[in-house]
């Protein structure tokens, strides 16, 4: 089950796609060609910190105060108590306000892998498992929105040219 994910869909693509012969085959090309190019674009804003707006919205100070505190062991949020209990050092050096944005443990970004897709003979669904995820895609609660599900243009291209590449050397 996924927490949030990404559709490529479309009125284009199913014009596109019903005119074609061996769809079946055409289909495993263009799962296989969205959840390669896809995947590294999706890995690609986590590396760059940018959503389809821009740069995502940088850490609060307060937010940063709070990771300082929690790394030198002076303070220790309820979340963090109740889960863990007092979180042993190498637990704490994980709240760093240096650390690049959405990345305090490295798990959301870890848990985007070609592996996690779906699809159904006309959608293709790229995911990401963890619980938080769409939290932080759509800024829910105190938290910023920090778009990282998204397909930049490039990728769009690269995915159009990759179908085409692979049709030409499949012979479809």
């Amino acid at each position: 089950m996924s927490d949030w994910e990404f559709k490529f869909e479309g009125s284009s693509w199913e014009r596109f796609y019903k005119g074609l012969p061996d769809k079946d085959k055409l289909f495993k090309i263009f799962r296989s060609v969205v959840s390669v190019i896809g995947f590294k674009d999706i890995v690609d804003h986590f590396t760059k910190s940018k959503g389809p707006d821009g740069q995502w919205q940088a850490r609060s100070a307060s937010t940063n105060a709070a990771y300082d505190k929690i790394r030198s062991g002076q303070w220790y949020p309820n979340g963090i108590s109740r889960r863990l209990g007092r979180p042993l050092p190498a637990a704490r050096a994980a709240f760093n306000s240096s650390n690049k944005l959405l990345i305090l443990t490295g798990h959301l970004r870890q848990n985007f892998l070609p592996a996690n897709i779906r699809s159904t003979h006309d959608t293709v669904t790229l995911f990401n498992p963890v619980k938080y995820a769409g939290k932080h895609d759509r800024g829910e609660g105190n938290m910023p929105k920090r778009q990282f599900m998204w397909l930049s243009n490039l990728a769009k291209e690269n995915i159009a040219k990759g179908i085409m590449t692979e049709m030409i050397k499949r012979k479809v």
